[in-house]
């Protein structure tokens, strides 16, 4: 099968499971301009480490399951770079991630999105320049481009799925601002 036609299946399945606006289905036609096709999961890792690793500014990026390497690399990563903000979206399981969220949640500049259910798909936005968008089910296709003219697109599809999650920990979150404040206003 040609690679034009994999990323139309791709696609294809994309707007068959989610609803999107005419506009960005008209763009979904004709993503297959200048990006680079990612058919192997340990070049599809390395991908979005190299994302998570250039990002300046913020970076959004849905997983299927969570991967340690990644982990690892964002923590790092947000330590270095405080002015950085990451949004890490996946179907947790919080028996095993719950202790390491809530350490990486501790530097400030990272935040966790639990998406209910089966969730297929990898998808990544750095700076609002770079995006990759795949899917692995019988055999992973992803695509990746730094088309800053479909950047703008698929931060849009990107925000309606942050829609369809629940964040993990903001009411510890807004539990701790009101303490801080209320500690503020008791010292002046």
């Amino acid at each position: 099968m040609k690679i034009n036609d994999k990323i139309k299946i791709l696609i294809d399945k994309f707007r068959n499971d989610f609803e999107f606006s005419s506009q960005i289905t008209s763009i979904l036609e004709d993503i297959s301009d200048n990006v680079n096709v990612i058919e192997d999961e340990n070049l599809l890792i390395q991908t979005i480490k190299n994302m998570i690793d250039q990002t300046n500014y913020s970076l959004i990026l849905y997983t299927p399951v969570a991967n340690q390497e990644i982990l690892t690399l964002t923590a790092e990563t947000a330590f270095q770079r405080k002015k950085v903000r990451f949004l890490l979206v996946c179907n947790w399981d919080l028996q095993v991630y719950g202790k390491i969220i809530k350490k990486m949640r501790m530097l400030g500049n990272i935040q966790f999105r639990n998406i209910e259910g089966l969730f297929n798909y990898y998808l990544c936005s750095r700076d609002a320049s770079e995006w990759l968008f795949g899917k692995n089910e019988d055999e992973l296709i992803s695509i990746h481009s730094e088309d800053k003219n479909k950047c703008k697109v698929f931060n849009e599809i990107l925000t309606h799925f942050v829609g369809l999650t629940n964040p993990i920990g903001a009411r510890e979150t807004r539990k701790k601002a009101k303490k801080e404040k209320k500690k503020k206003k008791m010292s002046k």
